[in-house]
């Protein structure tokens, strides 16, 4: 029942109590009814409150919304503007990041390439003499990184098999002879390409003790040859060099500080 039919019973009863007023027998039954009654209309008009209170609660969430609404239509709006705007710029970037180019490849990646290409190419000289033509660098564009994007590699041939392989799977050796060729290069493209730039000094920091002996020779043959135009410094342990070496430092541990002789 509604609030109001509860006030209309309650209006009857009390009419009959009124009416009722000389029958004392019909007085409690009367006075009970309209007790139970009085705490119905009580419990719905405290029910009606909280509707009404819920109601307001969602009359303002109903406006919050609203004006939500309306600032995001008008964000798209603005955006979709904005992007009319700077639809060149839009392409140009996804010309620059690779995404609009078949081979997915950033501008950055291409101009270092165009680069790496040169390094590659003068690398592969000194790759192959100091491998006795076993090996050479191969520059792979189709390496791919994050998001299906690509990027620059450098996989190594090997002649004696035929098979192209990653250069994670060289051997100690190999690897040095990899980074020598590609220090080399690296050292001779930096030259060439900025003119004014002279780089008069190499050193090199260990790693012959992982060559075998034909590698060894190969590779102070390249350093012979760089040094006539260059100095070339090399920091070894290894005995075999001192032959090949005519000028060379010699630094002496003791317990009272090291010592260096010029030999």
């Amino acid at each position: 029942k509604s609030y109001e039919d509860y006030k209309d019973q309650y209006k009857t009863l009390c009419t009959k109590l009124e009416a009722n007023k000389a029958d004392p027998s019909q007085l409690g039954r009367i006075q009970k009814e309209l007790s139970v009654l009085q705490e119905k209309i009580e419990k719905v008009q405290s029910d009606h409150e909280e509707e009404l209170e819920k109601k307001s609660q969602l009359q303002e969430e109903k406006i919050s919304f609203e004006n939500k609404i309306k600032k995001v239509n008008q964000l798209t709006k603005e955006c979709e503007q904005l992007q009319a705007k700077n639809e060149a710029l839009f392409m140009l970037d996804n010309d620059v990041s690779g995404r609009n180019n078949p081979k997915k490849l950033p501008f950055d990646s291409w101009v270092l390439g165009t680069f790496f290409e040169d390094v590659v190419r003068s690398a592969n000289v000194h790759f192959q003499t100091i491998s006795s033509g076993r090996y050479r660098f191969n520059l792979d564009y189709q390496k791919e990184s994050g998001r299906g994007m690509h990027g620059l590699d450098l996989t190594v041939t090997d002649s004696f098999t035929g098979f192209e392989r990653g250069t994670s799977s060289l051997s100690g050796g190999e690897t040095f002879m990899a980074s020598l060729s590609l220090a080399l290069a690296l050292t001779d493209v930096v030259q060439a390409q900025t003119g004014g730039i002279t780089l008069d000094s190499l050193f090199i920091d260990e790693g012959f003790g992982s060559l075998d002996g034909q590698a060894l020779e190969n590779a102070i043959a390249i350093l012979d040859q760089i040094r006539e135009h260059r100095t070339v410094g090399i920091i070894s342990h290894i005995e075999s060099l001192q032959q090949a070496i005519l000028s060379q430092l010699h630094v002496e541990k003791t317990n009272t500080g090291s010592t260096i002789h010029i030999i």
